[in-house]
């Protein structure tokens, strides 16, 4: 969830950067989405965030090593 200083922020940078005034409930639509696609490009696909550690990943195919005895 995003503060509503973040949410400000978001609307008053959109309508700098693209001339368009965006309602409370749009601009957190969308902030959501820019964050969620920022967090899926840039988080490390190789920590298994359910074990807490870094997993054994086959860079080729990103699937888990079937040497993995974990």
């Amino acid at each position: 969830m995003l503060s509503k200083n973040a949410i400000k922020e978001f609307q008053n940078l959109y309508r700098k950067e693209f001339g368009i005034k965006l309602s409370e409930k749009e601009a957190t639509k969308r902030a959501s989405r820019l964050l969620g696609l920022y967090k899926a490009v840039y988080s490390d696909p190789s920590f298994d965030k359910t074990k807490k550690r870094k997993a054994r990943y086959d860079t080729n195919t990103m699937s888990q090593s079937e040497n993995d005895d974990n």
